[in-house]
């Protein structure tokens, strides 16, 4: 179940929007319907403004809604990679749920997403829980 959840000591955020569970191709992860969904759609804000250096073909539309597939697999991996080469074998290609702002000396990938959407489309992340690019199920979860 996907949900708001409020963070201490990250500078520019009160709240993130969390997973409850990874999210990934990687064998632990359980990849619930509105995790996968709310990943999707922080993703695709990500993808459309940084525009990553890869292979043309591979900017194919990216399709909203639930569900785990291989075109959202490599997105989250090509994220991981550009966000920190440290992550273990293990951590690469998952997004895990955020237990605060950071972790170590790092951030958690779902907080730098978050983070991402509020400082380039504030008004999309102050909305997300209301967007119409939700399913309703994830639009109540978001707003509890």
């Amino acid at each position: 179940m996907a949900h708001r959840m409020d963070v201490r000591g990250h500078p520019t955020l009160d709240f993130i929007y969390n997973v409850s569970h990874h999210v990934g191709d990687a064998p632990h992860c359980r990849n619930a319907d509105t995790d996968v969904w709310l990943v999707k759609v922080l993703l695709y804000h990500w993808i459309k403004r940084v525009r990553p250096n890869i292979h043309p073909s591979c900017h194919e539309p990216f399709v909203l809604g639930s569900g785990m597939n291989l075109r959202t697999a490599y997105w989250i991996r090509v994220l991981s990679e550009s966000h920190s080469s440290r992550l273990s074998f293990k951590e690469k290609g998952v997004i895990s749920p955020a237990r605060g702002s950071f972790f170590g000396n790092d951030t958690w990938t779902i907080v730098r997403l978050n983070h991402d959407l509020k400082k380039h489309n504030p008004q999309v992340f102050a909305n997300l829980a209301g967007s119409r690019d939700l399913s309703a199920e994830l639009q109540r979860e978001l707003a509890a």
